[in-house]
């Protein structure tokens, strides 16, 4: 790119996206930026977890790459974040098997960002951990998050 179509914009949709632009950005001269993906892949699984089909929900979304929040999240017209905020008041509640319904698998790390900032983020434990040292600080708190060693979740 630098020879062929030097002012050309490098648009990255993979991962390690964050990495991989970093490194395009510092050893090239290539204008670079990331896009991630994860809006819609995410917003099935908080359509599970509030129990409505994803079909019928509306979200808006606002950051950048694993840091984007569902700032809005609603079903038919209908705000689900007060729905999700009940459903995430008591662990043991929501740790118990099929609460969230059957087959719905459950992300503590999502669960976590939303308990400390009151939205859900695309960035799942798949990411999160990855820029959010936290969540690594220590065996135990990997353990509890179910962090995997690459970052994804177990």
């Amino acid at each position: 790119m630098e020879k062929i179509c030097p002012d050309a914009l490098c648009i990255n949709y993979s991962n390690p996206m964050a990495m991989i632009c970093w490194a395009i950005n510092d050893y090239t001269k290539i204008k670079c930026i990331g896009l991630c993906p994860n809006a819609p892949s995410l917003a099935q699984r908080l359509a599970n977890y509030a129990g409505v089909p994803f079909e019928e929900i509306s979200y808006w979304a606002a950051g950048l790459n694993h840091y984007t929040w569902y700032l809005e999240f609603k079903w038919k017209g209908r705000d689900l974040y007060p729905v999700l905020r009940e459903k995430f008041k008591d662990p043991e509640l929501y740790m118990k098997p099929n609460f969230l319904g059957k087959g719905v698998e459950l992300d503590l790390v999502e669960v976590e960002m939303f308990h400390r900032f009151g939205y859900f983020t695309t960035g799942s434990s798949g990411h999160i951990p990855t820029y959010t040292p936290y969540f690594r600080r220590s065996p135990g708190t990997i353990e509890k998050y179910k962090i995997h060693p690459m970052g994804n979740a177990f």
